[in-house]
């Protein structure tokens, strides 16, 4: 599957703090009621094609590991991307 083309869950949680930036998170590998897809992307392979697109990741997946991991990137105005794959 492609970066376009995944099917996740997808939250946005609105934090409290006013200076605080909002966070927008995806969970490859579960569907919107937190249950295992029977097919996904590995979130390391998401990774890798989104770093092959030349975008800055914040903090990166271990890709020597398999199963949980994640991790972030940020856009434009600054707000946190959280790629977190519990399966």
């Amino acid at each position: 599957m492609s970066v376009t083309s995944w099917p996740v869950a997808i939250s946005r949680r609105k934090l409290k703090d006013p200076l605080l930036k909002r966070i927008l998170t995806f969970n490859p590998g579960w569907d919107q009621h937190t249950k295992k897809l029977p097919a996904f992307s590995d979130i390391r392979e998401l990774q890798r094609q989104l770093k092959a697109q030349g975008l800055q990741l914040t903090t990166e997946a271990d890709e020597s590991t398999k199963g949980p991991a994640s991790f972030t990137l940020a856009d434009p105005d600054g707000n946190q991307i959280l790629f977190d794959q519990h399966v």
